[in-house]
Formats: C-alpha cells, structure tokens, sequence
C-alpha cells in the first residue's frame, strides 16, 4: 500500500476531508481498501447537501459497476449512505439487496437495510432487519439507533395501520422494549437524519465524532445553547419513542391474539411442545382465555397438560406468578425468572408443567456464548435434568470443542441417556410421520399417544418404532 494512500487515510481518520481528497487524487484505486475508504470521503463531502451526495452516490455507483474486483461492504454501505441522502432511499434499498453476498452484516449493516425498508413502505423487511441488528447490541453505541428518524414510519405503521402478523411478531420482541429504556444514556448523539431536521443555528453547534460516525455537540458550545438542543433533542426523540412504544403495545396485543390459532395448528401437526409454549403465553399474559385453550386443544390430545396446570393452580398460589414470570414478554432477566421457578412450592414442581417452563426458561438467546452461560446456570441450579446438558453438548459439537464436550459428557444425570433415546424416537417419528417431532416433547411426557414415550432402553426403542411402523 502506497504512501500516498497512507496519508489520505491518515487525513481522513482526523476529519479533514479537503486534505484527505487531495491525496486521494494521487492514488489509483487498486483494491478494495481503497474502495472502502474513498467511499467514506464520498460519504464525508456534504451530508446536508442533496447535489453532493447525489454526485457521490453516481461515483460510489460508478466503482461499484465498473470495477468489481474491489468491491467490498464498506464501499457498498456507504453508496447506500449516499443514495439515501440524495433522495434514493429505493436504490439505496435494492443495492443493498443486490450486494448481500458482500456485506458483512454487523449490526449497522441490519439497521440501514432497516431504516431503508421503513422509508419505502417495505415495513416487514424494516421489523425483521431491526431486530436482527440488536443482537448484543443493547446498552452499546447502537441503542440510540431505535430512536432514528428514518424509522419513524414504521413505528407509525405499527401505532395506528393493520400490520401483518410477521411484522408484529419482530416488534413484541423483548429486546426492543427494552433498548428503547436505554435510549435516555444517549441523548448527546446525533445521527444524520437529525442533523438534517435541526434548525440551522442548531447544526452550527454540532460536529463529527469520529468515534462513532455520529455527530455531537461542540466542547465549546454555551450552556445556554446546549439546554435549547437537548431540549430539541428530547422532544424528537420522544416523539419517535412515542410512537414506537404505542406500536409495540399493538404489536404485542397482536401477538398475543394469535397464539390460539397458533397452538392450534401445532398441535394439529403433533408439535405438542410448540403448542404448549403457544398457550403459555396466550393464557399467563391473558388468564381469562385459559378455558378456550384447554376446550380446544384438550380433545387435540393436550387434556393432561390443562389438567396439570389445574392443579398447579389450585395448590400453589405461586403459580400464577410463575406463569406470568415466565412470559416472554416481561422484563425479568432469566435469573429472576429461575428464582421464581425455584420459590415454586413442592407439589407444583412435580408437574409436567414447571418441567417445561424450566426448560425454557431463559427465553430468546443471542449466540452461542449466551447460551452455554444460561444453560450452565441451569446445570447449576437443576444438576439432574438432562435438558441443559444436551443443549450444552450441541453447542460444543457444533463448535469442534471436544475437550469442553468430554467435561459435560462425564457429568450428565442417568436421565441422560433416556433423553437421547427419545431424540433417536422422536425421528424416527418425524420420518414416519412426516413432520418435526422434539425430542423434548417424549422425554418430558406425552400420555396421550397410548404408548411409552420415555424409553429406557435402545431394544425398547427399537420395538417402540416397529409398533409404529406396523399401525
């Protein structure tokens, strides 16, 4: 790499783009390093002026067309970038589709093809792509992101349209209620679009944060003009939130509607466990459906788990609360989630029920480093249940790491192995039957299909399935 694209990079990392785009001229574009970073000088010319950013989205295009050996993520963000300043939102939209393969699809990369959905109308693609893109994210640089003018849209959509049941599936997730609470530590960060709606004594007073790619207030501002913007600020910003949070209490209201159609056609295709965990969170958040759950499923073969949660109820006034702590969408940290389980009284516990619960308790995980430190704390807290230590094992196999494999394979409960049994029957199930069938669903019990399901020995098994075969 020559000096000269040294120095221009140099020039660029410190803000000064006249200095960094002359020493651009001097180098030839011979790679994908210089395509990444001429596109942010592209992209640095002039956020507020539409001709500019136009002129640099024809030139990012232009690389992007006609010299495809160096084409890489940061080349084709940035090009979205200024499509989109320039009033492109569409083919900032289509590039980005087109040019998926090359992306790298960080968080950031999630939120621009969300943001670029919300404004076209594409509000699905805009929820889908705003929730993958908070994957480890809250609490970081990219929470205030919820917050972005070019989302605003879709909050409106979800706060007073008919949304379909994909989008709102996106929007009742937890995390985005929650990220939206972290938004109050971010009130000095500015994005573009906010920039570009400040009144122009405002912008004057704001400069680039390197950092972040951002922008923030001037060290040097008054402090009598530093209460007038963030007074703005909160005002935007609460007007966004606003809508995002009505949209979010439609999304969940939505949700919550569907969960009995969903149970049951779950339970219509055999996936009583899918149909379980639709009910409980149909009834926990809404317990006057309870008795049309159990009147519909019960004669789908499910009438052993509405008499288990009856008697739960009526012999532990935990168990309401336990139900509800247990709900996906509360607040509760699985930690405070397994407490509940654990104040559970005795006879509660020994229902098919709190099993269940018990084994999801800890809710949607973000990777696989999440997942083994929950399923541990469950090892921990449940060391006889086979359920933590089989997610544990196929993490490891996944991830080739036999060592750590061994360890959890020489301290597995003797149930162990009956779970593993029940895996290899609830395949040979699905072969037979033609559709998903978990294995958690025979270990944990299922009285209703008039057999064994939880087999001690692979002969049993084996025996097990001929039955089947020949009925």
């Amino acid at each position: 790499m020559n000096k000269d694209f040294l120095t221009a990079e140099g020039y660029l990392e410190l803000g000064m783009t006249e200095e960094a785009r002359r020493e651009f001229l001097k180098v030839r574009p011979e790679d994908a390093a210089y395509a990444g970073a001429r596109s942010q000088l592209m992209l640095l010319s002039n956020y507020l002026d539409p001709v500019a950013m136009n002129c640099s989205a024809e030139e990012g295009l232009r690389l992007i067309r006609f010299r495809p050996e160096i084409v890489c993520s940061e080349l084709v963000n940035n090009t979205a970038l200024c499509l989109q300043f320039a009033g492109r939102t569409r083919e900032a939209y289509e590039l980005t589709n087109e040019f998926a393969d090359v992306l790298e699809w960080t968080s950031g990369d999630f939120y621009g093809l969300a943001c670029y959905a919300a404004q076209i109308g594409e509000f699905e693609v805009a929820a889908r792509n705003l929730i993958e893109g908070m994957a480890g994210e809250i609490g970081s640089n990219y929470s205030h992101m919820f917050a972005d003018l070019d989302l605003e849209p879709l909050y409106r959509h979800a706060a007073e349209e008919e949304m379909k049941i994909e989008t709102a599936v996106c929007l009742a997730d937890p995390r985005l209620d929650a990220t939206l609470a972290a938004l109050e530590t971010y009130e000095d960060i500015i994005d573009v679009m906010m920039l570009r709606e400040m009144p122009q004594e405002f912008q004057k007073a704001v400069r680039p944060n390197p950092e972040t790619s951002h922008y923030c207030l001037d060290l040097n501002t008054s402090e009598a003009l530093r209460r007038e913007i963030k007074e703005w600020l909160n005002a935007v910003r609460g007007r966004i939130t606003t809508l995002a949070r009505r949209g979010i209490a439609r999304a969940q209201a939505k949700v919550l509607d569907a969960q009995f159609d969903f149970a049951v056609a779950a339970a219509k295709r055999g996936d009583f466990l899918a149909a379980r965990h639709h009910a409980i969170l149909g009834f926990s958040v809404r317990p006057e459906t309870f008795a049309r759950f159990d009147s519909r499923l019960s004669p789908l073969g499910m009438g052993y788990f509405f008499d288990d949660i009856r008697r739960a109820w009526g012999i532990d006034p935990v168990f309401r609360e336990l139900i509800r702590a247990t709900t996906p969408y509360k607040t509760k940290s699985p930690t405070e989630q397994m407490d509940c389980l654990e104040e559970c009284g005795p006879l509660a516990k020994e229902t098919t029920f709190w099993v269940l619960l018990r084994s999801t308790v800890t809710g949607p995980i973000d990777g696989p480093t999440e997942a083994k430190y929950w399923n541990l704390e469950v090892i921990r807290r449940w060391p006889d249940d086979p359920a933590a230590f089989n997610n544990l094992l196929t993490i490891y196999e996944k991830e080739e790491a036999w060592k750590d494999a061994t360890l959890v394979l020489a301290n597995v409960p003797p149930s162990f192995d009956r779970l593993r049994v029940a895996e290899c029957h609830a395949e040979a199930i699905s072969k037979q039957r033609n559709f998903k069938f978990p294995a958690y669903t025979h270990f944990y019990g299922q009285p209703n299909l008039g057999r064994t399901v939880v087999i001690p020995s692979e002969q049993a098994l084996l025996r097990e399935t001929s039955i089947m075969e020949k009925s």
